[in-house]
């Protein structure tokens, strides 16, 4: 596991000494849980352990992992600071996926319990927590989907040790341990955090025995992003019209909009806003199959022409119409425009 940290530090340390000079902003990894449990816990993705009838331990493998992660990202941390940053002015940090979580009755404590102990350990496996954990978490739609990760993988970086409470609950020492080395190494590995998130689940208390269910729509919990199923029937003007996706975006960045100016009454910092995606592309098992672009790629005819979808249009006339001097501007102020900019580039 160590050879693989070196291989990724001689792989950072070549795009720092050719990139430095104009690559200001480094993420060492991008949501690193999907490695450890789509790659190690479901087998869906490379290098396919885990699932049924493949490879591996996904009881185990996954933490293995999650380890090795962390450790290979406060390495290149290391390495750039000690002999790139003061040089070349950059920033380096971490970009994790999470969902969030809110207890299904607010009023009820054990809920709110099962919230933040989901965010803890976001949809592990239940068998692998101590037996009175078990009641206080039921948060997914399938007996091994840790699509989160956030705190798992956020409380090392800040304190260089694994949240409480999965020190505390899984079972037969499977949660591998950081050397006091190691856990120095890991404390304070950044300079800016990056998030993507994708949607919101409701947390409560649940019997042992009871299935543990989704409680979302599920056409969100499948397409997060927001991502168009294929549809082959559409012709490319009509797959265009994208106005969901305007929908999805535009709630997004008002809520955005709210946390700046709202939370601790002094806001959150909020360096920037990255729609997923630019175009559509190769999305990991869905291959061509779902959507996520702004822009549309005909792959039918061999040239991939691209295509501004609605939501381009949108995008771009949002941007033009909130500039910091229209405070006054409300943020869905380019609904007024797109329409007629769209029809412009027919």
């Amino acid at each position: 596991m160590k050879l693989n940290r070196n291989d990724l530090m001689n792989y950072a340390e070549l795009c720092f000494w050719e990139f430095g000079d104009r690559v200001k902003h480094w993420i060492t990894l991008n949501e690193p849980q999907s490695y450890c449990v789509d790659g190690h816990g479901r087998g869906s993705v490379a290098p396919g352990r885990g699932g049924e009838g493949d490879p591996g331990n996904p009881a185990t493998e996954p933490y293995i992992v999650a380890r090795n992660l962390l450790l290979s990202h406060a390495n290149v941390v290391n390495l750039y600071r000690q002999r790139f940053q003061v040089s070349q002015g950059g920033n380096i940090g971490i970009t994790l996926g999470t969902k969030f979580l809110e207890p299904l009755n607010s009023e009820l404590h054990d809920d709110i319990d099962a919230a933040l102990r989901g965010l803890d350990c976001e949809s592990t496996s239940a068998s692998y927590f101590e037996p009175s954990f078990l009641p206080r978490l039921m948060i997914n739609t399938s007996a091994f989907n840790m699509f989160g990760y956030l705190i798992r993988f956020m409380e090392p970086l800040f304190s260089g040790k694994y949240p409480n409470t999965m020190i505390d609950n899984i079972l037969d020492g499977r949660l591998p341990k950081f050397t006091e080395e190691e856990s120095n190494l890991l404390k304070g590995s950044y300079d800016f955090l990056g998030l993507n998130y994708y949607v919101s689940q409701y947390a409560t208390t649940a019997p042992v025995t009871k299935v543990v269910s989704s409680l979302i729509d599920s056409k969100v919990l499948e397409q997060p992003g927001w991502a168009d199923k294929t549809d082959h029937a559409k012709t490319i003007e009509q797959a265009r019209v994208d106005l969901e996706r305007i929908d999805y975006h535009k709630k997004h960045l008002q809520s955005l909009l709210d946390a700046i100016k709202q939370v601790d009454s002094s806001g959150v910092r909020v360096k920037g806003y990255f729609i997923w995606s630019l175009t559509d592309n190769f999305e990991w098992g869905a291959g061509y199959s779902a959507r996520f672009g702004l822009i549309y790629i005909d792959y039918k005819s061999g040239k991939y022409t691209r295509y501004p979808k609605s939501s381009a249009i949108w995008y771009k006339n949002f941007l033009h119409c909130n500039k910091p001097k229209a405070k006054t501007k409300n943020i869905l102020a380019s609904d007024q425009t797109f329409q007629a900019s769209d029809k412009k580039t027919k």
